[in-house]
């Protein structure tokens, strides 16, 4: 039961971190940054946002099904995306 609980508030945070990424980004993010604070690589707004919650909702998914064969890379997936949206955030403000 801990196991289903743990995975829907991992699908929730990528969602609603999603959204307030989506919400507040600029239409061109800043994806990579070099050591001097600028920005090396740039990409669009909606797949900027895309990725890390489609990663993170993916990552839960895999994990809460147990098709894997170690559900621990779920909740690791799940939280790297969380950490890329966070990083984003970031960088951008």
């Amino acid at each position: 039961m801990n196991k289903k609980w743990i995975n829907i508030l991992l699908i929730a945070a990528a969602v609603a971190l999603g959204v307030y990424c989506w919400l507040v980004l600029p239409a061109t993010v800043a994806v990579q940054v070099g050591l001097d604070g600028q920005a090396t690589n740039t990409m669009p707004k909606l797949l900027a946002v895309a990725i890390p919650a489609c990663l993170s909702v993916a990552g839960s998914v895999m994990s809460l099904t147990g098709r894997s064969s170690k559900p621990r890379a779920g909740y690791v997936l799940a939280l790297v995306g969380i950490a890329v949206m966070i990083l984003t955030l970031f960088f951008n403000r």
